[in-house]
């Protein structure tokens, strides 16, 4: 609300229809955004076995079992994924940038950050290379 206000009063100061922006004179309490509290292990797996038939299950499971963030998940390929090994590599990450998804670098300190796979998958998804 505040920055509607300021844009508008702003506006007014330049048609001079007000002398000066009150909007601006504000001081604001700083912004203390509510403690995230995550899930518990037992969350956690009732959400994996109420989401276990959706598309993006995969995609739950990285997010869960190893902290991946949201567009690092979605920049995955199959590229990165080394089931003989069992490792996956972090190598990108979708992002927003100038209104488009992009692919670019990965938050991390290091170029690429490696994963251990935790099992070997029991189900072999039609999408995956032969």
């Amino acid at each position: 609300m505040r920055t509607v206000l300021g844009a508008t009063l702003t506006q007014a100061m330049r048609e001079e229809l007000v002398s000066r922006n009150v909007a601006r004179l504000v001081k604001l309490p700083p912004n203390r955004p509510a403690r995230q509290q995550p899930w518990s292990p037992s969350e956690a797996l009732a959400f994996l076995r109420a989401a276990r038939g959706d598309g993006l299950y995969p995609a739950f499971v990285l997010l869960l079992a190893y902290g991946l963030r949201r567009g690092e998940v979605l920049g995955l390929s199959w590229r990165d994924v080394n089931l003989e090994h069992g490792v996956v590599r972090i190598r990108q990450q979708l992002l927003r940038a100038g209104g488009r998804l992009q692919l670019g670098p990965v938050k991390q300190t290091l170029a690429v950050v490696t994963c251990r796979c935790l099992a070997r998958p029991a189900v072999r998804y039609s999408s995956m290379p032969s």
